[in-house]
């Protein structure tokens, strides 16, 4: 079994070499190319879920900006998180929505004084600005509906990346930072991470900064700040602009077009906050939409889940709570005027508006109701996730079902390796490119130029599973560290690594009981033999052959790497 103590032979030779593990139900970097196409060709928006899948979804109970929100976003395969960003009085970046801590956390018990109460504004709600993160770091969040205290802390943005690389997470973090400070620290985090967080996924890949165009009005100057720091990594920017903004870039003397356009050279991506039709913004919003770049929206639902009384009896289904914590303002209130042209609606919150046929074709939708606004897409035909690509995952594959071989395999679990035309000790008997196999944990393929270290991509993803399934099982490519897909000949029985990555004989579906069919011939499965001895020890191959369900000779197992035994979850 697994737990069995193995001969480790090539421990020092093997360690130095990768080994992380990548899941999730998407390609991030897939998603965001999807995301800066999007506008102008497809009209399928990105959903991205406002302060992650908390409870103002309405399908759980958990506290938004959670590490628990976030991996609940991404198991139910939403493309894109986006969390809010605070600082503390020594510029850590955490998670916040408030810049005070009143509202969403039990600083009443850590620093003392009454619970603070929204609709009264009294009680204990200082800024996050005015305390250390040594102190912030011991609270814990309370329950939204604010009768409890919860399990979960508030973590800084490096514990983010942290938890998001241990849970093999896929979702595209979006940060709303609210300060310069905030957004050179992050930047610093992401030139800093060296983890591959799957696939040659980076940091920088998973991570798309959301700042107020007022702060950077145009890209040279965060290009500046960046470079004054030594951070190499330029992170994607999606500018945001609302209406507010008007007065400010006039009174400062900048030109809010020159701005836009400036950004969406850039980045192809911005987020216009227009309130109604022909409203303020919309020649911003026109020129996106000429730029066929992602133009973003906020939907703007209230937010507020308190027990009342609501002061000023504004009703509840229009209540939000504003940026200090407190109870509450309506969207009415919010109207801007600029050169005597006002606000006189917020359609944000309508759907018809947004997205759909007679809408103002938003392409990236910020929300907090993501279930539901993918429901609503789905039911139009505007729903379209295979741009995004399937989860990938760095794998090694075990033979016989992850059991290890006799003393002639090398006393340990035997994997698929790859067979590139570069090692410096060709197979003796076996063509370059042919799928091979050999213990996964003896150092002489390694020094050679071989590699166990495969990658499976999930083409279609199921929602019980991402890399097997129940029935016919779940459709994958398996490739090399090149980007090569195994492949079959069915006349010749013969699997080898190939540039073709497009044919059906490139694709296999993975079952739950770890067979790997293949896709274009039914009834058959990619299975193993004894080959001979090479290097003193037994080798074997694959081929493909008629399935048989119960010879463990066709069961392959998934895990993390060849060497920990990890194995990836269905």
């Amino acid at each position: 079994m697994l737990d069995r103590k193995w001969k480790w032979i090539a421990a020092a030779a093997i360690l130095g070499l990768a080994n992380t593990a990548y899941a999730g139900c998407f390609n991030p970097k897939l998603v965001t190319q999807a995301l800066k196409e999007t506008v102008g060709t497809t009209q399928k928006p990105i959903v991205v879920a406002h302060r992650g899948l908390w409870a103002g979804d309405k399908t759980n109970n958990l506290p938004e900006n959670s590490l628990s929100a976030l991996k609940a976003a991404d198991r139910k395969c939403i493309e894109a998180v986006e969390l809010d960003v605070r600082k503390t009085q020594d510029n850590v970046p955490f998670l916040m929505h408030d810049f005070t801590l009143g509202r969403t956390t039990n600083a009443y018990e850590v620093l003392g004084g009454p619970k603070f109460i929204p609709e009264k504004n009294t009680g204990t709600n200082p800024k996050s600005g005015d305390l250390p993160w040594a102190t912030i770091k011991n609270l814990k969040l309370l329950s939204p509906d604010r009768n409890s205290v919860t399990a979960e802390k508030v973590v800084s943005i490096k514990e983010v990346y942290d938890y998001y690389y241990e849970q093999r997470m896929s979702t595209v973090l979006v940060f709303d930072i609210k300060s310069k400070e905030s957004a050179i620290a992050i930047a610093k985090l992401i030139d800093e991470d060296t983890r591959d967080y799957g696939a040659g996924i980076k940091a920088s890949d998973i991570t798309i900064f959301k700042i107020k165009a007022t702060m950077y009005p145009f890209p040279n100057e965060f290009v500046q700040d960046l470079n004054q720091h030594n951070i190499a990594v330029q992170p994607m920017v999606m500018p945001i602009y609302t209406t507010n903004m008007l007065q400010e870039f006039q009174d400062k003397g900048w030109n809010i077009s020159d701005s836009l356009q400036a950004w969406i050279t850039r980045d192809k991506m911005a987020e216009i906050n227009l309130k109604q039709p022909k409203g303020l913004l919309s020649n911003l919003v026109q020129t996106a939409h000429d730029a066929k770049v992602a133009l973003g929206n906020f939907n703007a639902i209230p937010d507020y889940n308190g027990p009342g009384p609501i002061p000023r009896d504004i009703p509840r289904n229009k209540a939000f709570y504003d940026s200090n914590g407190t109870c509450c303002y309506q969207l009415s209130e919010r109207y801007a005027t600029f050169e005597g042209v006002s606000d006189t609606d917020d359609r944000r919150g309508d759907r018809t508006f947004l997205f759909g046929q007679k809408s103002q074709h938003f392409s990236v939708i910020t929300t907090d109701a993501p279930t539901k606004t993918i429901n609503e897409l789905e039911n139009l035909g505007l729903r379209n996730t295979q741009n995004y690509g399937g989860p990938q995952a760095n794998v090694a594959i075990l033979a016989w079902d992850g059991e290890p071989g006799g003393q002639i395999w090398g006393d340990g679990p035997v994997c698929i390796f790859d067979h590139p035309t570069s090692v410096t000790e060709p197979h003796p008997t076996l063509n370059a490119g042919y799928a091979w196999m050999y213990a996964c944990a003896l150092a002489q393929p390694y020094r050679a130029g071989y590699s166990a270290e495969l990658v499976i991509n999930a083409i279609d993803p199921t929602a019980d599973s991402q890399f097997g399934s129940d029935g016919i099982g779940t459709r994958i490519q398996i490739k090399d560290k090149t980007g090569k897909c195994l492949n079959y000949d069915i006349s010749s029985t013969e699997t080898f690594f190939d540039t073709n990555c497009s044919g059906a004989f490139a694709t296999f579906f993975r079952t739950k009981d770890k067979h790997i069919r293949t896709s274009a011939n039914e009834g058959y499965c990619l299975g193993s033999r004894r080959g001979g001895l090479y290097w003193a020890n037994e080798y074997g191959v694959t081929y493909i052959a008629g399935c048989e369900i119960k010879d463990v000779w066709q069961k392959w197992l998934f895990t993390k790497d060849p060497w920990t035994y990890t194995p990836l979850p269905n």
